[in-house]
């Protein structure tokens, strides 16, 4: 926590984005299975950290099936632009 790493504050606050990161980054396996059949823990657990709501959730979900192979392009290479693509076909869909 004194040097800011892990995404914590001197505060001892952990930040919303730490926890979307190392999420992401630990449950990389996980989720692109669920995100590429649009259901499951680790597809819902994302859905809640980002925030999206109980009644948008199908939506999101059916989103990241349908547009898994241009989320997961050779150019996502990381996890923030997989993250960055799931949001942006969300918000087409």
């Amino acid at each position: 926590i004194t040097f800011g790493t892990l995404g914590c504050r001197q505060n001892g606050v952990v930040t919303a984005s730490a926890r979307l990161g190392e999420f992401m980054g630990t449950n990389q396996e996980s989720l692109a299975r669920d995100m590429s059949v649009g259901q499951g823990e680790s597809l819902t657990v994302l859905a809640n950290l980002i925030g999206i709501k109980a009644q948008d959730k199908s939506a999101f979900f059916k989103a990241t099936k349908d547009n898994f192979s241009s989320m997961y392009a050779a150019n996502n290479k990381t996890t923030g632009a997989v993250l960055a693509a799931a949001l942006s076909v969300y918000k087409l869909a």
